[in-house]
């Protein structure tokens, strides 16, 4: 019976990637781009972690499964938005419609799939677990699991560190646990579809990329030379996980690799509030306090540069301080922040991780001012606003493409989405993800983390059904869902985003087993998975050090 083993690195790149397989350092990579098919995997907008991952469970996009980021607006919560969990996803997911018809699943360390639910099958899950919880199914897969394997880690322990030996020796030990742990579940449990992420790649890259990078403002030719063995072991060590994982597998199935996204180097950030702000779109209110705080914000005064002096004394460890909530709170008081925001004069605002804005509308927002009649006009003529901003520095167009959320988010959800999400023109810049007003500049040098996210990750895949050699156009993260139930000869619900990549089968394959759609069910499932207040916290802090808000 056919089965189907897909090995998630979060954040794999071609650009990374391709080098050290020509320089030696991942031969099974390599062999697998001879001996199979292979491709760029286009990721949803914004490439964040949190929505490509959730496409993949589903074959939707966000509009049409209800994720666009980590964290959504929620006016009911104390902070204005709640974090992203399974219960977010309000699409069917691989692993329920498997589970239906009797098709055994087998997940380890897949983004979004805590809290655990009851499936056919076994759950492992991964980032958005709040450290202590609970994080198998069924329950007792947790002792099992750390009694064949040992001390089991969903995330790293410690991410926002100096001392980068120790985090490349910290992410070593971690893909090392999650190869035990998933040889042991490949050998002790029944499974037609396994799934196991490995998101180490992620954290290293938004580390250290800066060192591969000659032209990065951080970029230190010492450290590079002296970090350089361990970032290629690392991926080595990755490369032989995988050869191991293949090595267990039998002939008739089939193995893919992807990436949720691709990743290149980061050098500034832009702060779209801050273009708001210029444009007289987002205003403060107008009392001695805030007034004070735009003066000291005018003057430099801001969280940016804060942490930049702390790193230079040697204190950038503030971040991993107990009580960050109190800390968070403690800043609000200090710098400018959306508490510090006029509503009743305000027109758009930034919110989310990668820049996202949305329109203060009438109906929609608690203090919205924006009637729906001049909705389109005033979401024109920002989109038109920002197409033509300049760059402060050096005068040509700060953004490339950007877009209306009907040009990207058609589809049930869509009215969850943001009005406007941009590109910016140079590929080495990022909006700043963090909705407070972080520096007083419009674009500012990156700080903290050297790597940004890309549209286009990776595909490769070889087994019984894939052709021996060939590469795979137009593939998008939204197709792995439905080719998943092709090779497992399951029907594919009619209501997907995505499609069979059928370039990707052998001669004569695609003749023998023919391509079954199917009605797709009801798939709206209620959110009713919020955080306590203490996961929230956990959550907070591995975002935080991940560099996601």
């Amino acid at each position: 019976m056919n089965k189907v083993f897909v090995l998630g690195l979060d954040g794999a790149t071609f650009d990374l990637l391709k080098p050290l397989m020509d320089g030696g350092r991942m031969p099974f990579l390599r062999e697998c781009m001879q001996n199979g098919m292979h491709g760029d995997l286009e990721s949803v907008i914004p490439p964040y972690t949190a929505p490509a991952w959730a496409a993949f469970s589903t074959g939707k996009s966000p509009a049409n499964n209800g994720v666009f980021d980590f964290i959504s607006k929620d006016s009911s919560s104390r902070t204005g938005f709640s974090y992203c969990n399974r219960t977010s996803i309000k699409s069917k997911t691989i692993w329920e419609i498997l589970s239906e018809n009797n098709k055994k699943v087998a997940l380890v360390n897949l983004p979004l799939t805590y809290p655990p639910e009851k499936i056919n099958g076994y759950m492992v899950t991964g980032l958005m677990t709040p450290q202590g919880a609970a994080y198998t199914y069924p329950e007792g897969l947790r002792e099992e699991l750390e009694e064949a394997c040992g001390e089991y880690l969903i995330t790293e322990r410690n991410l926002y560190t100096r001392h980068y030996d120790d985090l490349i020796k910290e992410l070593r030990y971690v893909i090392k646990q999650r190869e035990k742990a998933v040889l042991w579940m490949l050998k002790q449990k029944e499974w037609d579809l396994f799934i196991s992420i490995f998101t180490s790649t992620d954290v290293i890259q938004h580390q250290l990329w800066k060192y591969l990078d000659p032209t990065h403002h951080e970029y230190d030719a010492k450290k590079a030379a002296s970090l350089k063995e361990g970032f290629e072991s690392f991926y080595s060590e990755l490369d032989g996980i995988a050869r191991n994982i293949f090595n267990n597998l039998d002939d008739k199935t089939n193995f893919i690799i992807v990436s949720d996204h691709g990743f290149g180097t980061l050098h500034r950030f832009i702060f779209i509030n801050n273009i708001l702000m210029e444009k007289g779109l987002l205003a403060f209110k107008r009392t001695i306090p805030v007034f004070i705080k735009k003066v000291l914000f005018s003057l430099g005064l801001t969280p940016l540069n804060v942490y930049r002096v702390l790193h230079r004394l040697n204190m950038g460890g503030v971040k991993n301080r107990r009580d960050r909530q109190g800390v968070y709170d403690k800043m609000k008081k200090i710098f400018l922040s959306m508490d510090d925001v006029d509503w009743k004069m305000t027109k758009a605002y930034a919110f989310g991780n990668f820049g996202q804005i949305y329109l203060n509308l009438k109906g929609r927002e608690s203090a919205g001012i924006v009637n729906r009649e001049e909705y389109v006009k005033v979401r024109d003529s920002i989109k038109e606003m920002l197409k033509d901003y300049k760059d402060p520095e050096s005068g040509r167009n700060l953004f490339g493409d950007v877009f209306t959320c009907d040009e990207i988010y058609n589809g049930r959800y869509g009215s969850s989405a943001p009005d406007i999400v941009m590109f910016p023109a140079d590929e080495k810049d990022m909006v700043f993800g963090k909705y407070e007003f972080a520096s007083g500049r419009v674009a500012d040098l990156s700080f903290a983390t050297s790597g940004k996210h890309k549209m286009n990750g990776i595909l490769m895949a070889r087994g019984p059904a894939v052709r021996e050699k060939g590469v795979v156009n137009g593939a998008r993260i939204t197709d792995i869902f439905p080719n998943i139930l092709y090779m497992l000869n399951q029907g594919i619900p009619d209501d997907l985003d995505g499609k069979v990549l059928k370039g990707m089968y052998k001669e004569g394959y695609m003749d023998k087993n023919m391509i079954c759609y199917k009605k797709a069910g009801l798939s709206e499932r209620p959110a009713s998975g919020r955080y306590s207040g203490k996961e929230e916290e956990s959550i907070r802090k591995r975002l935080e050090n991940l560099g996601y808000i």
